[in-house]
């Protein structure tokens, strides 16, 4: 379950979930004095916390690959939810046994129709990572791999993720205790509340491409 601290005081402290789960429970209930959900006071014998399970931030999405001469094609499609308004749409090639320590083969994105600036993150002959930026919508993206001039050709896989940070709606709920306590350090966090951060792998699919030299 996911939760931020929205207040902390001597006899008071108020928390934000974000995905309830069914077996939610309090710990020390002796501790508690009242309980506010979802904007009313209730008991700690009354406190009900209904299920709402996280949705993905990306749906209808697949990943299809053809093979061209010389050359090979990625299709990719998705809708990114409103819920997340920026994402990075990420490849990942990684080579085989038969081209381990190879030249990568040369990649080129479109994004849309259009052709998009990517960023490149590698280690030469084993992996690379080839990103674009997205905003929320429906995409179509067409990520194409052409073997190095001179190369024998590359065989490896592809995998195709979405790496996004969601912004969650979530309930308050606010313990008022019988004693006084004192509020413990947590740990600092990586991004806004209200955020989680996600990796979907939206496909992966095998590679196989032949040199020029290899397709006459």
């Amino acid at each position: 379950m996911i939760f931020d601290s929205v207040d902390a005081r001597e006899n008071a402290y108020t928390i934000k979930l974000y995905n309830p789960t069914e077996d939610a429970r309090i710990l020390n209930p002796e501790k508690i004095k009242s309980i506010t959900y979802d904007g009313k006071k209730i008991g700690v014998a009354d406190l009900s916390i209904s299920a709402e399970p996280l949705s993905e931030p990306v749906r209808d999405y697949s990943v299809k690959s053809i093979a061209r001469k010389g050359h090979w094609e990625i299709d990719v499609r998705f809708t990114l939810q409103e819920s997340s308004p920026e994402a990075t749409l990420a490849a990942l090639l990684q080579p085989d046994g038969n081209s381990s320590g190879k030249d990568l083969p040369k990649v080129s994105i479109l994004l849309d129709g259009k052709e998009a600036k990517g960023k490149l993150e590698e280690q030469k002959g084993l992996w690379a990572w080839h990103t674009v930026d997205v905003r929320a919508g429906p995409h179509f993206s067409k990520i194409k791999l052409e073997p190095l001039q001179g190369s024998e050709g590359w065989s490896g896989r592809a995998s195709v993720w979405l790496i996004c940070r969601q912004k969650l709606k979530g309930k308050e709920i606010s313990f008022e205790l019988k004693d006084n306590t004192i509020e413990r350090l947590m740990p600092s966090q990586p991004w806004s509340p209200g955020h989680i951060r996600w990796n979907v792998k939206l496909g992966e699919v095998e590679v196989s491409i032949l040199s020029d030299s290899n397709t006459n």
